[in-house]
């Protein structure tokens, strides 16, 4: 019990899906209300891995295992960073400022631009139907709707200065940070709430994804996925396949 409005605690495993939670104390049982369900999200077990030089996603499952290769056309050339559901996929292009969506046969269904502004694009992310792209010149966070419509904008810490992907889920925005090798992680009104380290191996981040309960990045140099609980602890890693030579951004779905 932290006060007579708030209380912690610990959710037992269950199915992905929203429950009813109710509070039962001496004085009675709490009004069932849409206000305090609580929603299982569902653990990711694929992460999509872009390549900027053969123009190609690989897509593997959390244990590393090489599932598939799908490949994007040639007018997706400065391919920065990638967002999946699991049934598309959205490759940031900083070059020309846009981002393509393609089906899961890489396919593609249609192009989008970014704001004029946003012109140094190097994360994207997807949740709820919206996007987020971290720009790198401006140190800004851009908030689209699914039909690519600016939202709005939030400012990046100012030791966040060399942004290189992005992440969301239901209550925190991660971005991480090439230069310092940290994770930023803000609430999704743009506030500071921490960072964490990146171990020394991961020194070239390229990309970062999360599905709430694991952090992955990747890692352009060294070629590896490294996984990090929400604390930012390491817990393993896995080498990419040798084909994935450039890998330049990561989602998880």
């Amino acid at each position: 019990m932290n006060s007579t409005v708030q209380i912690t605690a610990t959710a037992p495993p269950a199915a992905a899906g929203t429950v009813d939670v109710r509070v039962t104390t001496p004085g009675g049982t709490s009004t069932n209300t849409s206000g305090d369900d609580y929603t299982y999200l569902p653990t990711a077990n694929t992460l999509a891995v872009v390549d900027k030089n053969d123009r190609m996603i690989y897509v593997y499952g959390t244990n590393g295992a090489l599932q598939t290769t799908v490949s994007f056309p040639s007018a997706n050339n400065d391919a920065r960073d990638i967002a999946a559901d699991g049934i598309s996929f959205w490759i940031l292009d900083t070059d020309d400022r846009r981002v393509y969506q393609y089906n899961t046969l890489g396919v593609l269904i249609g192009s989008f631009a970014l704001a004029s502004a946003n012109g140094d694009a190097r994360g994207i992310a997807m949740h709820n139907n919206q996007f987020w792209v971290v720009d790198k010149s401006d140190r800004m966070i851009y908030q689209y709707s699914s039909l690519w419509t600016l939202l709005g904008t939030l400012n990046l810490n100012s030791a966040n200065r060399d942004p290189e992907g992005i992440s969301v889920d239901g209550s925190s925005i991660r971005v991480v940070d090439d230069d310092d090798r940290k994770i930023y992680r803000y609430d999704l009104s743009g506030v500071l709430q921490g960072t964490s380290d990146l171990t020394s191996a991961n020194g070239h981040a390229r990309g970062i994804a999360t599905d709430g309960v694991s952090i992955w990045v990747v890692d352009k140099d060294d070629k590896r996925v490294y996984r990090y609980n929400t604390s930012g602890g390491l817990l393993d890693s896995f080498s990419l396949n040798s084909a994935n030579s450039h890998a330049e951004g990561i989602d998880a779905y």
